[in-house]
Order: structure tokens, then C-alpha cells, then sequence
């Protein structure tokens, strides 16, 4: 899909999903954002998380609830409002698409039978399916009964014919099966095209791989794999967010902060992934995430002391980011994202210096082979590289790189990539051309900071709340100029 195009029918989903609360705020300033500013918190409270999806879909997925009370069955509308059409009585089952599957050694194909009559319920489905060793089935936003499981559409006619009746049926490629875990036993079918099958405990928590989430989830197919979307309340996501961001044991403040920030880049990342039907990702391309596995009564009461409040800028919800270090000074917006905002300013960070911290300092090495190999990797036409030329801000972070080789091609890059192309660890850093022992030429860049270098420095506000007695609204104030928190 063109990425205009995405970037359209994200919007356009924002507007329609959060219309009651907009408010546009205009301004002749040439420095603040060119897209309109909306207040969006006032409506939103559900973010949509993608667990699983594109090439990490899973082909299938077991769930389960130590709570008891078993699952709602429903479906999510664009308001993202949950409706119920079912409740399956189980706390664990498996999730998968109607493609066949082995469970104990004994194969199962995706056909069945799905018996001529139709039901105005759920319920009344499921009394049905008790008689017949059968399983509801909600197809074209119908109910119904199935039996069995066989491996051909042949295999299930007969035994239809030889029975109790019916037509051979397998669900269509969007199509999601509900089994017993470990067992050819079925549940459930979800198959009707344009809703996405959503699942909700009916109390407690949903645990899966390892983790363990609060809200409801949503499963689509991709081929035969399964993508799943976790629909959870902001507030638990950001305390989903923020282990996996801070430790608890930094300074109160600092967590405040961090909790502001994540709360406020959830909200600007409303439909970033509209194609795919998500607002974020959990992992580092938007916030690491991972439910309510990790939970910290500390980390937890810098989220709730925070609940509801952002980084605003003249009344607007702002567009924040963060990394973990900015090695000295952070950079203006326009230089990193390419965003012309009057909070996103290079700011010289000298809290940083009085902590120790993994990542502080760095080197790599470079031959010119593999300089050029990187860039052609990323599509530009270079051989091996004999010269690098450096622009710097006027804060001393690195906004634009040009490579030479020896047949006078050359490979400008800026912004991100100064860090992205080449594998780096930021944009704050010096390049030198260097020889080895060997006489063989290396390109050696040292730097400090770890990330992009635009907006909050994590280590930076850890270091301000212990040797400064700061509070979260001083920390926000000095990343993002003239910003505060409400």
C-alpha cells in the first residue's frame, strides 16, 4: 500500500474513531506541528497492541484465564467497543486457523459438518451441538452447528450422508478455530468476513507464551497463521510499558516522567498501523510491551500518580519521544524526524556525566568493504568506500554523512539513517580514518548516547531526579521546551 495512502486512511480512522473530542488548534507559528493538533485524550481509552503480526503471526495459540469464568466470545466495532455474542465456558483453549491440525499424535483435516439448521443464539447453538457431539459455529454473522473434523470434502460428505445429515464445510482463509488444548476436540468457528473474532475473560488476566496481559484480544489470519491484537486500557498499557523502559529503582520522579512520555506517544500512535488494524507494536519499533507479566507496585504508582495527565504544548498533546541516552545533547526535531516542532529542540544534556550506565560511551570499526556493503544493503549505489565527510548540528550530533569510493560515487545520508544505515548506536559520535598494523585502512566511529537522540534522555532524567531534586514537570520541561505536563 503507498504510504500516503496509509497515512490517509489512518487519519481519516482517528478522525472518525475520536470525532467528539476533537479540537483544532491553528497557528500562524512556522515551528509547531503543519497537522492539525487534536486533544485526544479526552475520548480515548483503549489501545490496540500488535502481539503478533505480519511475518510473526503464530499458527496457533493457547490462552488461558487462572481466574475462571471462562471467555466472552464477540467482536470489536470501530469505536472499539467490545460486543458479546457468546460465552465459552472454558479458562484454556487453543486458537488456530481451519487448516488441519495433529494434536496427540492424531491428525485432524479442516472439514466438518455443518448440520442445515440455523439458531438465533449462541446459546440455543450450543444446546444443539450438546445433542449432536458438535461445536457452534458463527458463520456469516450467523450460528450454527458443526461435526467432526475430516480430511477431505469427500471424507465429510459421506459421513454426512451416512449420519445425521448436513453439507461438508471448512472454514474460509479468515477463518478461526477454537479447540481443546492438546485435543482433536473443537469448540468453536469463527467465520464471517469483515469482523475479527475478539475474546474476553470474563474476570482476571489472559496468559500466553509466557506473559500475561489484561484487556480483550483479536485474532486475524495471515495465510495459515494467526495475528493477534491485545485491546487494553491506556492506563495498563502504560504500566505494561514501563517495565521494560525504567527500573524501579530510579528515582520516583523519573518513572513520572517516563510514564508521561509513554502515555503520550500511545495516544499520537492511534492507527500508525491501520493496515494491519493496531495503534502500536511491543517491541522497541514503538514500546516494548509485555502486559502485566513484570507488574512493580513501584512502577505502578508512578503510572497511577500520572493517570490522565501528558506532555502538552500550548494546550496540546504533543508529539513526544525518547531514548535511553543522548550521550551530551539532544537534537532538533527537523534534524532527526524530519519534524519542524517547537518542543522537539537540541538541548546540551550535562546530567549524564554524573551517572554510570552501560551504554554511555561506544566504538565501532568499519573496513571500507563493509561500509559500502551496508549502504548498498540499504540501495545506494557505492562501491567500497575511501572517504567520509561529516555534518554536524550545532550541538555536535551528527545530522548528515557523505561516503565516497574510489570512482567518485558518493552516498549522502541523513537524519535517522546517520545511525540506521551503518548499524550505530546514535547520532552523537566522531569518524576517523584510521590504519591497522596491517596497513589495511579502517573507519572508526566513537561515540556516546544509545538511540536517536530526540527528546527525553532516560538515563538523563534518571541522573536529574537523584542528584537534583527535580520533579517529573521539571524533567519534561528541560526535553521538550516550553512543554509541561497536563
Amino acid at each position: 500500500m503507498d504510504g500516503r495512502l496509509k497515512k490517509l486512511i489512518a487519519y481519516a480512522l482517528t478522525v472518525f474513531c475520536l470525532l467528539p473530542a476533537l479540537s483544532l488548534f491553528a497557528s500562524a507559528k512556522e515551528d509547531v506541528p503543519e497537522m492539525p493538533c487534536f486533544d485526544l485524550p479526552c475520548t480515548l481509552r483503549t489501545v490496540k497492541v500488535g502481539i503478533y503480526s505480519g511475518g510473526s503471526s503464530v499458527s496457533e495459540l493457547t490462552v488461558g484465564c487462572n481466574a475462571g469464568g471462562g471467555y466472552e466470545l464477540g467482536y470489536f466495532d470501530f469505536s472499539r467497543n467490545f460486543h458479546k455474542f457468546g460465552l465459552l465456558s472454558k479458562d484454556t483453549f487453543t486458537l488456530r486457523g481451519d487448516v488441519g491440525f495433529t494434536a496427540n499424535g492424531e491428525s485432524s483435516g479442516p472439514w466438518h459438518i455443518l448440520l442445515n439448521n440455523s439458531y438465533t443464539s449462541f446459546e440455543e447453538a450450543a444446546s444443539a451441538a450438546a445433542g449432536v457431539n458438535g461445536f457452534v459455529g458463527y458463520i456469516n454473522y450467523g450460528f450454527a452447528v458443526l461435526t467432526g473434523a475430516y480430511d477431505s470434502r469427500d471424507e465429510a460428505a459421506t459421513a454426512a450422508a451416512k449420519g445425521i445429515g448436513g453439507t461438508a464445510y471448512t472454514g474460509s482463509e479468515g477463518s478461526v478455530l477454537i479447540a481443546k488444548p492438546n485435543s482433536t476436540e473443537l469448540l468453536f468457528l469463527y467465520d464471517s468476513s469483515g469482523r475479527k473474532l475478539a475474546i474476553r475473560p470474563t474476570m482476571g488476566e489472559t496468559s500466553f507464551n509466557d506473559n500475561s496481559y489484561k484487556g480483550a484480544f483479536s485474532f486475524s489470519r495471515r495465510g495459515s497463521g494467526l495475528c493477534v491484537t491485545n485491546f487494553v486500557e491506556l492506563e495498563d498499557y502504560v504500566k505494561g510499558v514501563l517495565p521494560y523502559e525504567v527500573s524501579a529503582a530510579w528515582p520516583q520522579e523519573a518513572l513520572r516522567a517516563q510514564a508521561v512520555c509513554a502515555r503520550t506517544y500511545a495516544v499520537n500512535c492511534i492507527n500508525d498501523y491501520a493496515d494491519r488494524d493496531f495503534d502500536v507494536r511491543n517491541d522497541t519499533y514503538s514500546q516494548v510491551y509485555k502486559g502485566c507479566t513484570y507488574s512493580d507496585s513501584v512502577i505502578n504508582a508512578a503510572a497511577d500518580d500520572t493517570a490522565g495527565k501528558f506532555v502538552r504544548y500550548e494546550g496540546s498533546v504533543c508529539k513526544v519521544y525518547y531514548m535511553s541516552s543522548d550521550g551530551g545533547g539532544t537534537e532538533d526535531g527537523i534534524n532527526v524526524f524530519g519534524q519542524r516542532r517547537a518542543y522537539l529542540r537540541a538541548v546540551a544534556d550535562t546530567f549524564e556525566a554524573a551517572n554510570d550506565f552501560y551504554n554511555k560511551t561506544w566504538r565501532e570499526e568499519f573496513t571500507p568493504a563493509e561500509l559500502g556493503y551496508e549502504l548498498r544493503d540499504c540501495g545506494y549505489d557505492i562501491g567500497d568506500v575511501t572517504g567520509v565527510k561529516v555534518t554536524y548540528s550545532e550541538i555536535g550530533n551528527v545530522i548528515a554523512l557523505e561516503f565516497t569510493d574510489a570512482d567518485g560515487k558518493t552516498a549522502v545520508i541523513e537524519r535517522l539513517e546517520c545511525y540506521s544505515v551503518i548499524g550505530l548506536n546514535s547520532i552523537r559520535y566522531d569518524v576517523f580514518e584510521e590504519e591497522t598494523d596491517g596497513g589495511d585502512v579502517v573507519y572508526s566511529f566513537e561515540g556516546s548516547g544509545w538511540g536517536h537522540n530526540c527528546g527525553m534522555s532516560q538515563w538523563g532524567a534518571c541522573t536529574m531526579a537523584k542528584n537534583s531534586n527535580v520533579t517529573c514537570g521539571d524533567i519534561i520541561r528541560f526535553y521538550f521546551s516550553g512543554a509541561y505536563i497536563a
